[in-house]
């Protein structure tokens, strides 16, 4: 036999290698081999082995295709898992976006909101400083006519006390006065006087005092009497507690007496 296998002995063993009706050393396990067939057995082991390797280089092809496609395949998936990724934070970042221009939609709405607020409360104040000016007007007004009452009554109290006052503060006004004996002087007074609670004192022209009396007394005049003569140039009479009728307060009344 040959050495080297033919093309399409190959073929077949490898088929069958492939398909698993021959096992890979079938040559070289338990088979009884003689010395004449020892050398064919050789070349037949050689050329299994050479099929033998041909096939686990195919497998080994096969296998570096089955990773290589099972590689791109993972990396497909990477990929697609990177894109959906992507897209999921591509997602996200638009929700933020959108959430964000919800936000300032929101913030100017409230903007405008406390805008309108402070015009509507810029209004009431108006309002209210206006009605407080208005109040305060009313009150000016009532306050004036409530001072103009008070004043015109003040003026009408004012001018009944001067009257009053001008009656009542009529002054005792001496008539007349002169001695009657050495001992006696008799004082005349205008109108009609009130001399019920009178007092007298006398003086001589040196100050000295003269011990006297009321001795009469009417609402016209009076008598009073020294308990000495009266010899002396001139006299000073004091007299307390005197007042015209209708009066409110009393008077002094003084006279010289020569």
């Amino acid at each position: 036999m040959n050495n080297k296998m033919s093309r399409k002995k190959k073929k077949k063993i490898m088929a069958a290698l492939l398909a698993g009706t021959v096992a890979v050393g079938t040559f070289g396990n338990g088979m009884m081999v003689s010395a004449s067939e020892s050398n064919e057995t050789v070349n037949q082991e050689t050329e299994v082995t050479e099929v033998t390797g041909g096939v686990i280089k195919e497998k080994s092809k096969r296998g570096k295709g089955a990773d290589a496609a099972s590689g791109s395949a993972i990396k497909e998936k990477k990929e697609d898992k990177k894109k959906a990724d992507a897209a999921s934070d591509s997602a996200i970042k638009e929700k933020k976006e959108d959430k964000k221009k919800d936000g300032v939609a929101s913030g100017s709405a409230i903007k405008e909101k406390k805008e309108d607020k402070k015009k509507a409360d810029a209004t009431s104040g108006s309002a209210v400083k206006e009605k407080s000016e208005d109040k305060k007007k009313a009150d000016a007004a009532s306050g004036s006519a409530i001072k103009d009452k008070s004043q015109n009554k003040e003026e009408k109290q004012t001018g009944t006390t001067e009257e009053k006052k001008n009656t009542n503060n009529k002054k005792v006004k001496v008539k007349s006065f002169k001695k009657l004996t050495n001992k006696k002087i008799k004082i005349t007074f205008s109108g009609t006087n009130v001399l019920k609670n009178m007092k007298v004192s006398v003086k001589d022209e040196n100050g000295k005092n003269v011990k006297v009396k009321v001795l009469k007394t009417t609402n016209t005049y009076c008598v009073i009497k020294a308990t000495k003569k009266l010899s002396g140039k001139k006299y000073k009479v004091k007299l307390s507690g005197v007042k015209v009728k209708g009066a409110s307060t009393y008077e002094n009344v003084t006279v010289v007496v020569k």
